[in-house]
């Protein structure tokens, strides 16, 4: 449930810019309100936000670790990214458009998410076909250096475009 992490929300909204938020990764995975109760904090953070990752990081727990700036990455780490389990119910057309909604949301976060780390092929092998990935302590960190590298180039990328917008304006 969310109000379990309460506390560590509230740490990481009121962290400084000088400080450093260690998230200790061990999960099997969770439910996706209280993913993004977490990953919101995580956005609003000023710190330095590290993931020391052991264990399983699975599910859910994946995709706290992505929203890290930094990573500490145990020997014996299993990393596990799969597609998300849900339920609805009532009648045929309100299941159908619940589905839907829940789908394209869905395809939404994972692209988001995992872009970067997942090729764009195994995104879609995810949310298509229901393929589970796992990886290994080596090759998540190899892929978390990927990830980081694209997702500074992405900052770069759109602060460059910011100074072109303020410089036609000009």
């Amino acid at each position: 449930e969310p109000v379990y992490y309460r506390n560590a929300i509230v740490t990481l909204r009121t962290a400084n810019p000088e400080d450093e938020v260690e998230l200790i990764l061990n999960t099997g995975g969770g439910q996706l309100d209280s993913t993004s109760s977490f990953i919101s904090a995580m956005q609003s953070c000023q710190a330095t936000i590290i993931g020391s990752l052991s264990g399983d990081c699975c599910s859910a727990g994946t995709m706290i670790a992505l929203s890290c700036d930094k990573w500490n990455i145990g020997d014996d780490l299993t990393f596990m990214i799969h597609n998300i389990a849900f339920g609805v119910g009532g009648s045929a057309e309100k299941v159908k458009d619940h589905h839907d909604f829940i789908q394209s949301q869905n395809k939404t976060r994972m692209d988001r998410i995992y872009k970067g780390f997942l090729t764009e092929d195994e995104i879609t092998n995810v949310i298509d076909n229901g393929k589970e990935y796992w990886f290994a302590a080596e090759e998540t960190a190899e892929r978390l250096d990927k990830f980081a590298l694209n997702r500074q180039e992405q900052e770069e990328s759109f602060h460059q475009e910011q100074d072109d917008l303020l410089w036609d304006e000009n």
